[in-house]
C-alpha cells in the first residue's frame, strides 16, 4: 500500500473535499502501531467523514468517522 503525506496546514481543506467525494464509499480502517508492530483492522464500513482537529497546536489529530452497517458509528482519533 502506498503512503501519502499531507501537510497539517492543508488538512481541513483536503479532508473536507475528500469526504464530500467519497462519503458512503466502503472502507476498511486499518491501524498500525509502529512501536509494537501490531496491525488492527475494522470490518468494512461506510465512510462518513474525515475531519481534522487543530485546536491543540502541539497535538493536531485526524478524526476518522465511519458508519458500520446495522450500528451507530465508529470514530477514531488518529494521532499526527
Amino acid at each position: 500500500m502506498s503512503e501519502i503525506n499531507i501537510s497539517p496546514r492543508v488538512w481541513t481543506e483536503f479532508f473536507h473535499t475528500f469526504s464530500e467525494r467519497h462519503a458512503g464509499w466502503l472502507v476498511q480502517v486499518e491501524t498500525h502501531d509502529s512501536q509494537t508492530g501490531e496491525t488492527v483492522a475494522l470490518q468494512i464500513a461506510s465512510l462518513h467523514s474525515i475531519e481534522s482537529d487543530l485546536l491543540d497546536e502541539k497535538n493536531p489529530r485526524i478524526d476518522l468517522i465511519v458508519r458500520v452497517k446495522n450500528s451507530n458509528r465508529f470514530s477514531s482519533n488518529l494521532p499526527r
